[in-house]
C-alpha cells in the first residue's frame, strides 16, 4: 500500500517575520496595523524586498534616513526601485 505524503502549505509571513528583519523598531502598534492591511501576497512580497533594502539601508549606515516601518508598508515602498550599485545582478 501506498502512503500518500501531503505537502504541508508554506508558512504565512507575519508581522513577527518583518519586525525581526526590519532594522528600525519604532512605532510598532502603527507597523503592524499596517501590516494587517495588507493582502496575503504583498506580505510575502515585502519580506522577499525587505532582504534588499535592510541590506541597503545598513551598508549606508545612515539609519536616520530608513523609514519608519509604518510609512515603508502604506507606501508599498518594497516596490520602489534600489539604487543601481545595490540591485541584485
Amino acid at each position: 500500500m501506498l502512503s500518500v505524503v501531503k505537502a504541508e502549505a508554506p508558512q504565512a509571513a507575519t508581522f513577527a517575520d518583518f519586525w525581526l528583519m526590519y532594522p528600525k523598531r519604532a512605532a510598532v502598534r502603527d507597523a503592524e496595523k499596517a501590516w494587517n492591511k495588507l493582502t496575503p501576497e504583498d506580505k510575502v512580497a515585502a519580506l522577499t524586498a525587505l532582504l534588499d533594502w535592510r541590506r541597503y539601508w545598513l551598508a549606508r549606515d545612515e539609519m536616520q534616513f530608513t523609514p519608519h516601518p509604518a510609512t515603508w508598508l502604506n507606501g508599498a515602498r518594497w516596490l520602489d526601485d534600489l539604487p543601481a550599485e545595490y540591485q541584485r545582478k
